[in-house]
């Protein structure tokens, strides 16, 4: 849920006051909570951008223990780390995946076809809306092959977080190979 970034209320869908300050739109509950920030933006701005970034650092975070989860197999880590309403695309899904069953079903076809071994984080960007963050990356993935050695495959994906009341948990995404013989389409 967006809040306002001056006096912290919950932002419901009417149409509130709006303001531009550093290429960012702000939202606010009334046009004096507008008025105050429009005064002095660093002061009530701060509190806003440190939590922010503390919100981004916890879902990095995330990122990283679902990627470790799949290298150990842990399927409970990886349920625990979606939630019960997840929806999106895996790797080499067909249709739309639905909720945390279908999800699961989908994980462990690609546990089975991957024996993922390590990864490294190429390209991230969080961006975080409220109690909604839109996360953008390519990670480099080392699989094992047959033959005893490792392939790397480059993943591409958009998830969606949602804040809950236990913290950020993945919502939807859509994840794919990004090239190479073992490239999925998107």
């Amino acid at each position: 849920m967006e809040k306002c970034p001056v006096c912290d209320w919950k932002l419901e869908g009417q149409v509130l006051p709006e303001t531009h300050h550093e290429g960012r739109s702000y939202r606010f509950c009334s046009d004096d909570c507008k008025s105050k920030l429009d005064k002095s933006p660093k002061g009530y701005l701060a509190n806003a951008l440190a939590q922010e970034n503390s919100d981004r650092e916890k879902i990095v975070h995330h990122i990283d223990e679902l990627f470790k989860a799949f290298i150990r197999k842990d399927l409970g880590a990886i349920r625990r780390g979606h939630t019960s309403d997840w929806k999106g695309f895996q790797v080499g899904s067909r249709h739309l995946v639905r909720g945390i069953d279908e999800y699961m079903e989908a994980a462990q076809q690609v546990l089975k076809n991957f024996d993922d071994r390590r990864y490294e984080m190429l390209d991230l960007d969080v961006q975080v809306h409220g109690d909604v963050a839109v996360v953008f990356y390519l990670a480099k993935v080392w699989i094992a092959v047959p033959s005893g050695g490792e392939q790397a495959i480059l993943l591409r994906s958009v998830d969606i977080y949602r804040k809950e009341p236990q913290g950020w948990n993945q919502c939807g995404s859509n994840i794919c190979t990004a090239k190479g013989k073992e490239a999925t389409p998107c």
